[in-house]
């Protein structure tokens, strides 16, 4: 094949996700909270639970969790820059799988709360950073069927 004929065929490599045995990730980046939010004293200490649910059932117990978020100064901006891994195979998971997040207060309860599926219509695992609608004083919906789903992070 000549370098013309070359260039024009990309190769494209996609693989089962039944072939993918590695353990699922997730970053946690930031929490940014809306500009009229005045209470810098509720964001200090806060940290975030994640789990894994497929099929309505937890994929594994318990949720995983992160260190407490560093507050930013200037801005009502809660950083974590966290990477956190799942004791879950890629192959393992179903395609209603979610990922529940739950953002709480150094007291225990929950500051807000989301949800949001791992594949997408296709049936692709998303990649990339997602931002997440995040529902105040409520934890993480664990229900994988998402029309009935009450913190859907998706919008």
């Amino acid at each position: 094949m000549s370098a013309d004929t070359q260039a024009l065929f990309k190769e494209y490599k996609w693989y089962n996700s039944c072939n993918i045995p590695l353990d699922l990730q997730c970053g946690i980046l930031r929490l940014e909270m809306p500009l009229d939010f005045t209470d810098a004293e509720a964001l200090q200490d806060l940290y975030v639970t994640a789990q894994i649910v497929c099929f309505q059932i937890p994929a594994h117990d318990p949720p995983i969790s992160t260190l407490f978020g560093v507050t930013s100064a200037d801005r009502g901006v809660v950083s974590w820059d966290h990477v956190l891994s799942f004791p879950v195979k890629v192959r393992d998971l179903s395609y209603d799988s979610v990922i529940v997040l739950t953002v709480w207060t150094p007291d225990g309860k929950p500051f807000a709360g989301t949800t949001t599926r791992i594949f997408d219509e296709r049936g692709t695992m998303k990649q990339g950073k997602q931002k997440l609608l995040l529902f105040p004083g409520q934890s993480g919906d664990p229900n994988v069927v998402y029309k009935h789903n009450q913190t859907p992070g998706d919008y």
